[in-house]
């Protein structure tokens, strides 16, 4: 065993039995490298990363190649999970160095000072395709920082001298007030980006692009556009139908390696679900349609079966391979198929899309080809009877794939992520009223709150990590979630909190954004502003929503102002990239039409204000009186003991008279959208 024994990380311990001498990130590692004057190896991956398993096996189990490495350069393993700011650093040197491109696994040659020189991603243990062997690789490297090490310094500080100067571009020198005209160009160039066919937007690979769906629902919310609702539906039913969504145990892949959704890169991973339960409950809203109803709840199911640590958190990611391939524990065949359901076997195939041929690699991966009804009407059957049987059928196949070996899990819980997930279900609840998503949403944040916050309010990453911007920020937003599906101060008064201990840490005055990592942070070569949406939204433009909120239910004009900041430094790049900063764009529609004030107050308010949400998208907050102690600044003057229920709306420093029931509510919410 090797250093990685001593980790916890499911990823690293994946890599405890490799001949390589590796280390963790840490300042062993690092004075190693620089007391022997070796250049560091710095690899990166993630427990349920495919190519990373291949690597594995092909390179760092190898004898020869791991003693090469052991010679020649200090050689550290991370979880990008566990140390995102690490990532997110020596990524953009590998894209820089690669034209663009990168993945994981992610592979990055420093100095001994920890400046990144060279990288890559996988690389073979043969020479092939155009990708050196491994072992050329590494004694190219090996040469190159033996007789010419002065060029790898000046290339260093090359990379480096860009990677501080890379998000600026986007911020600061393009502030700009933003108005309708402005919604309406980002929106056309996000537009110009749909594919009218299949749903989503470019080409394969294809990934889920939550942040900009949601933009289509709020385009569609304030300017009444169809076609943003209809490309809304149609990519969020050709992700359930295709195959990226398990059709037999739920949950959604990462993405998708062709146009229409059918193979996915099998690993789901936990903030992919959490996005989208949150637009399903979203999209039910609006269209009442049966699919994102069901949907929702096989979500809930699966990350109770799949997902859940005992004590209520939520786990990281199901990895692609078993047994060595990837995508084996989801794939059929025909002949399968058939032995298993008998008789049920041909209705259930033809739905399916299961033929002899298999629709990928000569095997089945399980795809709806078109709606329940639609498929009823096409084939004249009836649709509950074909609903009850294709259901029968699903369960029969979902035991027996339960016998194959599964995936793994990786176990890590992330605060972040988890934080997500909070918000998910929240809103989940919020739309169905089921009180299982609720519950699961609070025994997460009671696990969170008892493991990951310190004395003095710092948040964790994980276990052993310090929080990063990400966490302080889907955190908070958690708060304000569940603040809304429960009414409990707490709630409010732990983001009010959060936000302060944020600002302190990450704030940086002369932009009014945040760096990624905190100022108590060392050992880093350089603090990123996180602006850009990946994989989840910007973790800036979600402290921009959360300031912009408790400003409106505390009166703090300091994070009003914050806020305004930060959005006008944005401006510029929103209207030009709307798909990369796609959760700025959320907040600029926020900024432009206002955040509705709402204030239920009476016995009846609670359950007023529950069913109000369930019919209410816009950007707003709500907040709900009953005691007369507890006074907010909009609730001023407002006590009125002798209402059962009184309704105010409040809009960009304007009140609008109550409203004493939910209908009429309604409609002056819906009079003063725009």
């Amino acid at each position: 065993m090797n250093r990685l024994a001593r980790e916890k990380s499911p990823y690293l311990l994946q890599h405890a039995h490799n001949p390589v001498d590796w280390f963790p990130w840490s300042d062993e590692a690092l004075q190693k490298a620089k007391d022997e004057n070796k250049p560091i190896l710095l690899s990166i991956g993630y427990a349920t990363c495919h190519w990373c398993h291949v690597m594995e096996r092909e390179s760092f189990e190898n004898e020869e190649v791991a003693s090469f490495m052991n010679e020649n350069f200090v050689n550290i393993k991370i979880d990008r999970e566990e140390r995102p700011d690490l990532d997110q650093i020596y990524m953009e040197a590998v894209q820089l160095v690669n034209g663009g491109h990168g993945g994981w696994p992610l592979h990055c040659f420093l100095l001994p000072d920890k400046k990144p020189f060279y990288g890559g991603t996988y690389f073979p243990p043969k020479s092939a395709q155009g990708r050196p062997s491994w072992m050329t690789v590494l004694q190219h490297i090996q040469q190159l920082y033996k007789n010419k090490k002065e060029e790898l310094i000046k290339q260093a500080d090359q990379i480096m001298n860009h990677i501080q100067l890379s998000e600026h571009s986007f911020t600061v020198n393009n502030a700009k007030e933003l108005e309708r005209l402005s919604l309406l160009m980002a929106y056309e160039q996000l537009k110009d980006n749909f594919d009218d066919q299949w749903g989503g937007f470019g080409r394969a690979p294809k990934f889920p692009s939550f942040m900009s769906l949601q933009v289509c629902l709020m385009h569609f919310y304030h300017f009444g556009d169809l076609t943003a609702m209809n490309h809304l539906q149609l990519s969020l039913d050709a992700m359930i139908y295709g195959g990226i969504y398990d059709q037999l145990g739920s949950g959604l892949s990462r993405y998708s390696t062709d146009d229409f959704w059918l193979a996915p890169h099998f690993e789901k991973m936990l903030y992919d679900n959490a996005l989208l339960m949150g637009i399903l409950a979203d999209s039910y809203k609006i269209t009442e349609k049966k699919l994102y109803w069901d949907t929702l709840f096989e979500l809930k199911e699966w990350l109770k079966r799949d997902m859940t640590h005992t004590e209520g958190a939520f786990y990281s990611a199901i990895d692609a391979d078993s047994e060595g391939e990837e995508g084996k524990y989801y794939l059929w065949t025909k002949a399968e198929i058939d032995s298993i359901l008998g008789e049920q076997s041909p209705l259930f195939c033809q739905y399916y899309d299961v033929k002899e041929e298999g629709n990928w690699e000569g095997k089945t991966i399980l795809r709806r080809i078109q709606s329940l009804n639609g498929f009823c009407e096409t084939n004249k059957l009836d649709p509950q009877e074909t609903e009850l049987s294709l259901q029968k059928s699903r369960e029969k196949l979902f035991r027996e794939r339960q016998k194959r070996s599964c995936p793994i899990t990786d176990t890590k819980i992330l605060c972040s992520w988890n934080a997500m997930m909070i918000s998910g279900l929240v809103k989940a609840f919020l739309t169905t009223s089921s009180a299982d998503f609720l519950q699961m949403a609070i025994q997460s944040f009671q696990y969170l709150e008892k493991n990951f916050i310190d004395e003095d309010h710092n948040l964790w990453h994980t276990h052993k990590q310090q929080g990063f911007l990400e966490d302080y920020a889907f955190f908070i937003e958690a708060c304000l979630q569940l603040y809304l599906a429960t009414f409990d101060l707490v709630y409010l008064e732990r983001a009010k909190q959060l936000t302060f201990k944020t600002i302190e840490l990450f704030g940086d005055n002369k932009e009014g954004m945040f760096f990624f990592t905190a100022s108590t942070q060392t050992d880093i070569i350089h603090r990123k502003k996180e602006i850009f949406d990946h994989a989840q939204p910007s973790a800036n433009s979600i402290m921009q929503k959360n300031l912009s909120i408790l400003a409106m239910v505390y009166d703090l004009s300091n994070f009003r102002e914050m806020a305004l900041q930060s959005i006008h430094n944005m401006s510029e790049s929103i209207c030009k990239y709307p798909q990369s900063f796609s959760s700025w764009l959320q907040c600029a529609y926020a900024e432009v039409f206002g955040y509705n004030e709402l204030l239920c107050q009476g016995t009846l308010a609670p359950n007023a204000a529950i069913e109000l949400q369930k019919n209410y998208i816009s950007p707003y907050f709500l907040l709900c009186q009953i005691e007369d102690s507890l006074v907010f600044p909009i609730a001023q003057n407002r006590i009125d003991n002798r209402q059962n229920l009184c309704i105010y709306l409040c809009k960009n420093y304007q009140c609008f008279l109550p409203s004493h029931n939910i209908t009429d509510a309604l409609k002056q919410i819906q009079k003063r959208i725009n």
